[in-house]
This record gives structure tokens, C-alpha cells and sequence, in this order.
């Protein structure tokens, strides 16, 4: 699989992906790393800081919130953890989903697993450095 980057990602971004043409809806997401029942884990074709090890948990089923996943989806999350906790093994791992559909490059719900030690410093940082703490409540 080549990887690109984030940039090029948004430069071929298909203009209607987030209605008819969803790729991770697509059959032929590929390579798969491991399926479950109504969910998979892929590598991310366009990595943050082409991190290699920047896997994706995607719903198989177009799924835009959290909220609207199914019992029977919620309750294989434990399986994926396992996995991912398997997968990344000694490494310092951690992960992320976006909830809002704002700055998502995708709709279609998926969460992102890095290969890093993100400590709370490391969270005020980037929040001064976005100044999103002046939205405090």
C-alpha cells in the first residue's frame, strides 16, 4: 500500500465522497489487518506525520456518530481494544475520534490509533497553540 499525506489526500478527495461515493463503504478496503462483525481495522492510507502505524477502527456499517452505533456493535469494542493493545504491544499508543463532522475528512465514522505518548501537557499545548482554551465554558 503507498501512503500519501494528508495534503495529497485532500487534493484527490472525491467532491461527492461524503454521499454516494463513502470509501470506507467501498468492498475493497484493502489490506484489512483484522475483521470482526461489524467492524475492521486498515492501516490509514494517509497517516498522520506518516506515522505507518496509524491504524483506523471503522464501523462496517455508514455510521456518522457515535450514538447511532448498534448494541451489538458497542459491545465487540473490547475485541478491537484487545487487538490494538495486541497490535502496538510495548509501544506507547493512543487514540482519537472527531465528533463533529466539521473538520472530519470523512463522514463515515472511524477512530484513529497513533503510535505515541500523548500526556496532558502534550493536549494544553496543542489547545494553546489552536487557542481553543479561550472556549472555555
Amino acid at each position: 500500500m503507498i501512503l500519501g499525506t494528508r495534503e495529497e489526500w485532500w487534493k484527490i478527495m472525491p467532491a461527492d465522497m461524503w454521499h454516494s461515493q463513502c470509501v470506507f463503504c467501498q468492498p475493497d478496503i484493502t489490506p484489512l489487518l483484522k475483521e470482526f462483525d461489524h467492524w475492521y481495522i486498515c492501516r490509514n492510507k494517509y497517516p498522520y506525520l506518516w506515522f505507518k502505524d496509524n491504524l483506523l477502527i471503522i464501523p462496517k456499517k455508514h455510521r456518522k456518530y457515535t450514538y447511532e452505533l448498534s448494541p451489538e456493535e458497542f459491545a465487540e469494542f473490547p475485541k478491537l481494544e484487545q487487538f490494538m493493545n495486541e497490535y502496538y504491544g510495548e509501544k506507547e499508543y493512543f487514540s482519537f475520534i472527531r465528533q463533529s463532522c466539521k473538520w472530519r475528512s470523512l463522514e463515515h465514522l472511524h477512530y484513529h490509533y497513533l503510535p505515541w505518548f500523548l500526556s496532558g501537557k502534550d493536549m494544553e499545548y496543542i489547545l494553546q497553540q489552536n487557542q481553543i482554551s479561550s472556549w472555555k465554558h
